[in-house]
């Protein structure tokens, strides 16, 4: 049993960090569609 929790925690490191990478990678496309978007709605103001 208690190999079997210690393999768990094992297992759950490298998924943690690809979590991570994940939310970073989102984060940095929500701050690209907003850039997108701010420029856009300013565009479209200033014309």
């Amino acid at each position: 049993m208690e190999d079997g929790v210690s393999r768990a925690c094992r297992d759950i490191e490298p998924v943690e960090s690809v979590a991570s990478y994940w939310v970073a990678l989102d984060r940095g496309w929500q701050a690209t569609i907003l850039a997108f978007t701010l420029v856009a709605v300013l565009g479209l103001w200033v014309v």
